[in-house]
């Protein structure tokens, strides 16, 4: 057995060392300056030695806590030559496999991401204060937005749309919502240029529409076959960073961001879901006020967000989801927990918000609805 973890270590590190080896091709490969049948046998070697790691990440998985601990310190300190190597798939799927199509291409690169962000060495992320840490951050965010396109719903299944995307939104939101990275998201979403910044926000917005676009169908067949954590995740991942950043706050308003998680909630009325706030509690509640509960429950926090979120959100249906959650909430669930996440019903809040000419401008502008929602 010794010997067997042995030969794995010189292997892994063998591997890794090759990656970093050929880093230097790379700029001939992508810029043309090389012959076409040197950048074939370049890439279907760097495609042999992808599928050799995938084999050193099951290994490691399965590998006794020391040999685990042995691997990854190997893999940690050497991978920065894997990582460019990811990068250069994504970016470039077209010349990597030219008979995939490029979104396979990419989104597999975005899984072995992802899986070099979840391995941990003894309570702590094998990536965390990592020189290459940076590197992840800016790949999460840019899969997030400029990513291959999204799966059709023609072509794609529910289990590789839960992959696929899964990978995506596990990525931001790793960086976002944990210690894991957040203080580097952070800082390079702040930096954005308000383009960009607008562009982030646009990507939230949109992949919550692929979602609903995608599992409406779903939805109307087989309601239990939907993974309703990516759409709450993202309303989660998307508020976490408004919440640090007034200027994408802003960004997700002028994108409609409230009114889209509305809309989407709205849209799946018979859904349940565990728990009251996607942490998979014992009891089950309904997805439709769950979903706004992200940014309405974090806008009561800070003055600024609810005098321009909660307005937002009652203009988009909010009260109607409200209602019908007390009145006629999906057959076998229980009403949504308001008073567990914010100290009081959503009712009992805007009366104490009312006191504000804008948030009293929109209650008093609406009426309750000739038909609950669900």
């Amino acid at each position: 057995m010794a010997q067997k973890i042995e030969d794995s270590k010189r292997a892994l590190t063998t591997l890794l060392r090759h990656f970093g080896e050929q880093m230097d091709t790379i700029p001939d490969l992508v810029h043309g300056r090389l012959y076409h049948h040197n950048v074939e046998h370049m890439f279907s070697s760097m495609r042999t030695c992808l599928s050799a790691m995938d084999g050193a990440f099951k290994f490691i998985d399965q590998a006794d806590v020391d040999d685990r601990k042995a691997m990854l310190e190997i893999l940690g300190g050497n991978v920065g030559g894997l990582l460019t190597w990811l990068e250069t798939f994504a970016w470039y799927p077209s010349m990597a496999m030219p008979e995939a199509k490029e979104d396979f291409v990419t989104d597999n690169a975005t899984l072995r991401v992802k899986k070099l962000t979840q391995f941990e060495v003894e309570g702590r992320r094998l990536l965390q204060a990592n020189p290459y840490l940076e590197r992840v951050v800016d790949y999460a965010l840019w899969i997030w937005v400029e990513g291959a396109s999204p799966l059709h719903p023609v072509r794609a299944t529910p289990e590789n749309f839960r992959i696929i995307m899964g990978a995506r939104l596990d990525l931001i939101a790793e960086c976002t919502l944990g210690n894991f990275a957040n203080d580097i998201v952070l800082e390079k979403v702040n930096a954005m240029r308000q383009r960009d910044m607008e562009c982030l926000a646009i990507a939230f917005a949109s992949r919550l529409l692929d979602w609903a676009d995608f599992y409406q169908p779903i939805y109307q067949e087989n309601p239990s076959n939907i993974d309703y954590t990516i759409a709450g995740h993202t309303v989660i991942a998307a508020w976490t960073l408004s919440r640090w950043i007034r200027r994408f706050s802003r960004a997700l308003r002028k994108v409609d961001f409230p009114k889209v998680v509305v809309k989407v909630a709205m849209d799946f009325p018979r859904l349940s879901a565990p728990g009251s706030s996607w942490r998979g509690g014992p009891v089950k509640s309904s997805f439709t006020p769950g979903l706004p509960s992200h940014v309405f429950i974090p806008s009561l926090q800070r003055v600024y967000d609810a005098l321009r979120n909660v307005p937002d959100l009652l203009n988009a249906g909010l009260l109607d989801i409200l209602v019908g959650d007390l009145w006629t909430p999906p057959e076998g669930v229980q009403h949504y927990n308001w008073d567990e996440e914010s100290g009081g019903t959503p009712v009992q809040n805007l009366v104490t918000l009312s006191h504000h000419p804008r948030i009293a401008r929109a209650v008093t502008n609406l009426r309750l609805p000739d038909d609950p929602v669900f």
